[in-house]
């Protein structure tokens, strides 16, 4: 039994075209094969779709590896200002003029802190890059989890202010140290809190 071969073949007005052939073999009493019987189906089509799903697969790893680029290039680009940033806003913070209230310094504070925070998202963006060359890697290190999600709820001071809703820690009395990547961690707990405060019209987060 043949089955399932793809040959090209010619039709009588001389054009071609790819054919799945599918036959059985007519016998003997002796098991001398007589003849073949069988059909041609014609898949150029299916051919054609194949290609198709192939060329639009290299087409989507070339999209896939710009973007790539273009993530990296833009995350280099943006952590050159936002470095500036922080550094002024540190430099400020010593307040050596004497010049800034209690009240400005926190600001100050606010600045450096939603700075590096920018920076961290930055860095992430690259982390994505890094994940789709297979090159991930986790930073482990030893944290304290009350402290993380304390200097967490304080970045968003600022955009529950003024609204219905109270943002409140009640983790472990006892100190828990962790074994984990301290940014991937802060990520997700601030990812948590950001769609809890957009779906949240008042009320209290916990």
């Amino acid at each position: 039994k043949v089955t399932d071969r793809e040959i090209k073949y010619r039709r009588k007005d001389g054009s071609t075209f790819v054919g799945s052939l599918s036959a059985i073999a007519v016998k003997d009493e002796k098991d001398d094969v007589l003849y073949y019987d069988g059909f041609v189906e014609d898949i150029t089509e299916r051919k054609e779709a194949e290609r198709a799903l192939i060329l639009a697969k290299l087409e989507a790893e070339a999209s896939s590896a710009s973007k790539s680029e273009f993530l990296a290039n833009m995350s280099h680009e943006l952590r050159t200002p936002l470095n500036s940033v922080i550094g002024f806003s540190n430099i400020l913070l010593k307040n050596q003029a004497g010049t800034f209230s209690e009240s400005d310094l926190n600001f100050l504070h606010r600045i450096s802190e939603n700075g590096k925070h920018l920076l961290g998202n930055i860095n992430d963006i690259l982390d994505l890059s890094k994940v789709e060359a297979g090159k991930m890697e986790v930073q482990l290190s030893k944290v304290n989890l009350q402290e993380l999600i304390i200097q967490t709820l304080s970045k968003f001071e600022a955009q529950i202010s003024g609204k219905p809703i109270e943002l409140t820690n009640e983790g472990p009395e006892d100190v828990l140290w962790l074994n984990t990547d301290e940014a991937k961690l802060k990520q997700i707990i601030i990812n948590l809190i950001s769609n809890a405060i957009k779906f949240t019209e008042s009320g209290q987060i916990s």
